[in-house]
């Protein structure tokens, strides 16, 4: 792999993880109420809601929450999860390819 190609990757790599702990500190958060009396945890709350917010908006609009009795269940993280995961792969693995066509020999 090429040095722009090795950036590539660790940049997608980076990205990838970056967005899913946001992801998942999105979930730990949204399982406790804002505080407004603590200035900290407030802040921490907003900085992380709207960082995660246009990534978890679309899909909580088209999927809804599954009932179980006494409590919901917010599917859309799982699923966000599950698209970064892909988005990755398939982008590596599009570096990788676009990375060995660009070193294969031309026509002699």
């Amino acid at each position: 792999m090429s040095g722009a190609a090795q950036l590539a990757a660790v940049l997608a790599d980076f990205a990838h993880y970056a967005l899913v702990a946001l992801v998942l500190a999105w979930v730990l958060i949204s399982w406790f109420p804002a505080y407004p009396s603590n200035p900290i945890l407030q802040k921490l709350y907003d900085v992380v809601g709207r960082a995660a917010g246009p990534i978890m908006r679309p899909l909580r609009r088209l999927i809804p929450t599954v009932d179980l009795g006494g409590f919901a269940l917010d599917l859309s993280p799982i699923l966000v999860l599950l698209a970064l995961s892909g988005a990755r792969g398939l982008f590596l693995a599009l570096i990788s390819r676009l990375s060995a066509a660009s070193r294969a020999p031309g026509p002699a």
